[in-house]
């Protein structure tokens, strides 16, 4: 269990100190960086999209978001893991969206797709959405449901106090704390102190 958690608080260490170094214009660091997560964007891609072609394409959209943008992630405010699935979950919004498509509807598991790249990349993008599973199943099952609605699903704030029949603020509320909760396991998991 030990190594488990060393090796978990390890690979986050690692994303962090990737990014950062993307900062600076590092392609060693990029590489590294896209090795380790890109099973964790493309998760997300999949599960939104709902068609890998697409998925695969929009893929090379967030990493190019990656590069463009890394300059903007602030280490010790949020993990580079949590960083990167705000970028694929919004590219992914903005393609349903210019599509005109339908945002998906809830699916009760998060399990990430088949591998295309190495097994060491492989473990440690299903390192990362099991422990986001298991974190997203300590919350209370409508918390969970209202958080996997708005960051997996791409519902909006208003869509969801809509579904839920809760005024908007309460919903932003729940969402907040949530995540504040998500946060603080994902950091116990990786053998971070919580805040």
């Amino acid at each position: 269990m030990w190594q488990k958690d060393e090796s978990e608080h390890r690979a986050a260490t690692d994303l962090d100190r990737w990014l950062v170094a993307i900062r600076d214009g590092d392609k060693a660091a990029f590489r590294h960086f896209y090795e380790a997560t890109s099973d964790l964007a493309f998760g997300v891609l999949i599960k939104m999209l709902r068609d890998r072609s697409e998925a695969e394409d929009a893929l090379q959209d967030v990493y190019i978001r990656v590069w463009n943008k890394a300059h903007l992630f602030e280490k010790g405010q949020v993990g580079a893991a949590a960083w990167l699935v705000v970028i694929a979950r919004n590219l992914a919004i903005d393609r349903l969206r210019a599509h005109k498509r339908a945002l998906p509807l809830a699916d009760p598991e998060i399990d990430p797709p088949a591998d295309q790249v190495g097994a060491e990349e492989h473990v440690s993008g299903r390192q990362m959405w099991q422990a986001f599973s298991a974190c997203l199943g300590e919350l209370d099952a409508a918390r969970a449901g209202a958080v996997q609605a708005v960051y997996l699903e791409g519902a909006s704030y208003q869509e969801l106090a809509d579904r839920l029949k809760m005024p908007i603020n309460t919903v932003k509320t729940w969402l907040r704390r949530s995540l504040i909760n998500l946060r603080s396991c994902m950091r116990r998991r990786q053998g971070e102190a919580p805040e």
